[in-house]
Formats: C-alpha cells, sequence, structure tokens
C-alpha cells in the first residue's frame, strides 16, 4: 500500500476491492451466515498460504475487516478514505482512496 502510495499522481484515485469481514469469526457469521464459513476457509487455504510469503508479510486473510483496512490506508498516506457498498458482490466492499 505504500508503493502504491508513493506511485499515485497528487489528486489521484486508488480502489481496492477486499472482502467485508470484521476479523471475528462470531460476528461474521451473524452477519454472513454460512457464507462466512467461505470467507474463513479461503483465507486459510490460500490467502494466508500466498499472504505470508515475505519477511514482512501481515498474514492477513479475506476476512480481515474495514476498519484495519482503513487504519492500514491512512497509515500509508490516504487521507480521504471512503467505503462503499457493493450490492453486486455480497461479500464485498470497495475502498475509495485520494491522494
Amino acid at each position: 500500500l505504500k508503493e502504491i502510495y508513493r506511485t499515485l499522481k497528487p489528486g489521484g484515485t486508488f480502489m481496492m476491492l477486499e472482502g467485508d469481514g470484521t476479523g471475528n469469526v462470531y460476528t461474521d457469521k451473524i452477519k454472513f451466515g454460512y457464507n462466512a464459513i467461505f470467507g474463513y476457509a479461503v483465507s486459510v487455504l490460500a490467502c494466508l498460504q500466498f499472504g505470508s510469503q515475505s519477511e514482512d508479510a501481515l498474514c492477513l486473510g479475506t476476512m480481515w475487516g474495514s476498519e484495519r483496512g482503513v487504519r492500514m490506508l491512512r497509515e500509508c498516506g490516504f487521507d480521504d478514505v471512503k467505503i462503499a457498498e457493493t450490492p453486486f458482490l455480497d461479500m464485498e466492499i470497495l475502498y475509495i482512496c485520494h491522494k
């Protein structure tokens, strides 16, 4: 994310589509029902394996949550971070960031 921010032109927009989990299995089960199982299964079987291949990896899966997402984007320098619903993708949200 830091590299994306660095290379983005002033006034540029960065969009990121991510899972709409909370990072809490119980809360996600209430919010998504049995679909939450799929999100956590993808995390364990794919995302964590691919996302932990470097020394500085954060090891985040698909259900890491929008609060953490907004915090990470702001820590990288994005001041204007918005979240948009994605009615066409049930368990996803769209982060819209401006530099």
